[in-house]
Order: structure tokens, then sequence, then C-alpha cells
């Protein structure tokens, strides 16, 4: 028995929580996207500080979108 609370093996609930509670879904997706708007940190800055975060919780796929989204490249825009 895991001692996690979350195991990677959860992650497959989530498209049952779209679908079962549509209005939470959307609200909790909204939330995500304005959390990581620029601002006084950086999108970067930010994926960095949720890796620490989700070390803390032990949420294994939080710890993996944040640590593959903080990898990606700093987009630069062209005029």
């Amino acid at each position: 028995m895991s001692t996690s609370l979350y195991t990677k093996e959860t992650v497959k609930n989530l498209s049952q929580a779209k679908e079962l509670a549509p209005e939470q879904w959307k609200a909790f997706d909204e939330f995500g996207k304005s959390v990581f708007e620029e601002g006084a940190l950086s999108r970067k800055e930010k994926e960095i500080v949720a890796i620490a975060i989700t070390h803390i919780t032990q949420c294994p796929y939080c710890i993996d979108t944040h640590t593959k989204n903080a990898k990606k490249p700093v987009q630069r825009w062209r005029n």
C-alpha cells in the first residue's frame, strides 16, 4: 500500500472530473491559466515554484507536468 495520497494512476480520473463537475473543472482550469500568466514572476519562475510545492504535496503527476513546463524554452517574441 502506498503512503502517498496521490498515485500516477489517479490522473486517469481527471477526465471524469471534467464530465461530472464541468463548472468546477472550468473554474480550476481558469485559475490555473491565470496563476501562470506573466507578471512579477515569469511563467518559468512560477513553474519552478510549482515544482517545489508539488514536491511538498508529493503529487507525482503535478511534479511531472510542472517539471516538463519549466524545461520548455522561454519564448521570445519577434517584431
